[in-house]
């Protein structure tokens, strides 16, 4: 649906495995690809990676080999694309997609670029409040909440029988997550531990598979998408507070959440889940579905696309 009159927009990619980072910039790029206005390109480092799992692989005709190939109207940056071997044009509109909140903490490397000039979209109210109050932000500041949406594939087998064994969801924490499984092993709780990278429809596919996901992020996140998938598949969630899940992670509402991030916090929020009543379980299991249900990528476009239809006049801000 694009034309010539359509405001090119330029993305930036350092591809080097699948990360829930890039696939979120891969949405964003897909809510200008079919949008009527904009038009978008993408730019990778020449050491990214073009494997099956990289979300561009089928919209090569949107990647460009040469920085000066275009001439962009817009530029999209999210985490270390400021460091891209460019000029951007003072005249031309920036869109900083921010999702973490460590951009906010001065010690971490992305700290420096909050005082350059742009017009940020943060993933989670958290990450935008992050922001604000390190004082530091030069430009704008919205919060648009991840949007998501579960392969039909999956989607239709939701409800469908779920095996009663525990699934721990360990990657970013494989060593807590080792010793979790034996202890629970060591009590006769069936588990699946999940420690290494999968596509991400094996690994939706595998929460699908089981009643319970305990999940094991980060201590801080910018918006933990998988419990909040996990919720959709209709799995009952254990997930710690992380900052960026506190919007829809609610303890004993949508969720358990472990009182702390100890072995014995999460065997005590397990034993919990296990022993829970079937009407208590359909309830948290109900209302985490609707919760669910108003993360969805068709608003979060909305919201991007009219910060988009704004961006020459936002980009006036002193």
């Amino acid at each position: 649906m694009n034309n010539s009159d359509n405001q090119k927009v330029l993305f930036f990619r350092n591809y080097r495995m699948f990360t829930g980072g890039h696939l979120k910039v891969w949405h964003y790029f897909t809510h200008l690809l079919n949008s009527k206005r904009f038009d978008p390109y993408v730019y990778f480092t020449a050491d990214s990676i073009w494997d099956a799992n990289n979300p561009f692989i089928n919209v090569k005709n949107k990647v460009i080999k040469e920085l000066n190939s275009i001439n962009p109207d817009i530029y999209f940056l999210a985490g270390k694309d400021w460091e891209m071997p460019i000029k951007f044009d003072p005249q031309k509109p920036i869109i900083n997609f921010i999702q973490h909140v460590r951009h906010a903490n001065p010690k971490n490397p992305l700290y420096q670029y909050l005082s350059n000039k742009a017009i940020r979209i943060c993933v989670s109210d958290e990450v935008k409040q992050a922001l604000l109050a390190s004082k530091q932000v030069n430009g704008p500041v919205f919060s648009i909440p991840n949007g998501f949406s579960i392969p039909k594939t999956l989607s239709s087998l939701v409800h469908a029988d779920k095996h009663q064994s525990v699934l721990i969801l360990a990657l970013k924490n494989p060593a807590f997550g080792d010793e979790l499984a034996e202890r629970l092993r060591a009590k006769g709780i069936e588990v699946r531990l999940i420690n290494s990278k999968l596509s991400q429809l094996d690994y939706l596919a595998a929460i699908n598979n089981n009643a319970i996901a305990v999940f094991l992020p980060n201590p801080t996140e910018g918006f933990y998408l998988p419990a909040i998938e996990a919720m959709a598949l209709q799995s009952l969630v254990i997930c710690p507070d992380c900052i960026g899940n506190q919007s829809f992670c609610r303890d004993s509402e949508t969720c358990i959440i472990p009182e702390s991030y100890t072995l014995e916090a999460f065997i005590q929020s397990i034993n919990l889940a296990l022993n829970m009543d079937s009407s208590t379980k359909h309830k948290m299991l109900q209302t985490a579905a609707r919760t669910s249900s108003e993360y969805t990528l068709e608003r979060e476009r909305e919201k991007f696309i009219d910060i988009m239809n704004q961006s020459d006049k936002l980009w006036q801000f002193n």
